[in-house]
């Protein structure tokens, strides 16, 4: 995606951050391809022991055993050549739901978004070491620097999140529920990638993820009226598309609740919970 592309406003600082955050992105190509070609090599080696196993046990004949070892063989040269493809296509997938993604809710869904919030949304995960914050600090200066270090602060001490987010300022909390809603966004695609994969498989939050999320937004309730309508109807929609038995609803004091119905949802699939506000981790766990 180009920056003309993203619905950003046209504002030189936030399209200096998308160009920037989007380039940090594709330098992990190596890294992740890496691992991708790793991974394919595990498992062909893994299915070769199998017929090896089979052929010595005399349940694959020798002729057999040439046709599948050819067929694992051609399998797995298939893949190592889609491999570049699917490596940037999902890399492109990481920039546009994970940096790209909470600077529109912020911009679409909010009451308000200067370019220094955006360009520290977008910029958030491009840090991975104190250099990293140095080199953004200088670059985008002081103010946008300011929001990433309170964010990073929130993330690396969940046991005080609370606390942190308590006293972190507007704009820090505004970002941090974009996230959330994110968060919520790309649980949505999972439900609707096993919708097309398996047909009627039924498909549920992780254990204690609802509780985990209403815990994360009842800590910046009330910053942003716009974000908080927001999240409460990003949040019953994957409710009802998970078969959970929450819903969030406000009462009339706007104090955020979350409701659990007397219905036991049906078993399934556990949805992994998306890497976001309070998860540190490296690009490479979260394309494979």
């Amino acid at each position: 995606m180009k920056f003309a592309e993203s619905g950003l406003p046209n504002n030189k600082l936030v399209e200096d951050a998308f160009n920037y955050s989007h380039a940090n992105v594709m330098s992990y190509r190596d890294e992740v391809m890496k691992d991708f070609t790793q991974q394919i090599n595990q498992s062909h080696a893994a299915q070769l022991r199998q017929l090896d196993a089979d052929k010595v046990a005399g349940t694959l004949s020798p002729d057999d055993y040439k046709k599948e070892k050819e067929a694992l063989d051609k399998m797995r040269d298939e893949q190592m050549k889609m491999g570049p493809r699917i490596v940037d296509r999902e890399l492109d997938n990481n920039f546009n739901q994970r940096r790209l993604g909470p600077a529109q809710e912020l911009v679409n869904n909010g009451e308000k978004a200067s370019p220094e919030l955006l360009a520290a949304v977008i910029l958030n995960e491009c840090v991975r070491s104190p250099l990293d914050y140095l080199k953004l600090a200088k670059k985008f200066g002081d103010k946008v620097a300011d929001v990433i270090a309170q964010m990073q602060h929130i993330d690396v001490y969940p046991g005080e999140r609370d606390a942190n987010l308590a006293a972190a300022n507007s704009d820090v909390k505004r970002a941090y529920m974009a996230q959330l809603i994110t968060n919520l966004g790309d649980i949505m695609s999972q439900v609707k990638l096993m919708a097309k994969v398996s047909p009627g498989q039924k498909v549920m939050f992780a254990d204690g993820q609802e509780e985990a999320l209403f815990g994360n937004a009842k800590s910046v309730w009330g910053n942003d009226k716009k974000l908080d309508q927001r999240f409460v109807a990003v949040f019953n929609s994957a409710a009802e598309a998970t078969t959970s038995p929450f819903r969030m609803e406000v009462d009339e004091k706007n104090n955020l609740e979350l409701i659990k119905s007397n219905l036991n949802p049906p078993t399934g699939p556990k949805v992994t919970p998306p890497k976001g506000p309070g998860d540190k981790h490296g690009l490479g766990d979260d394309v494979f």
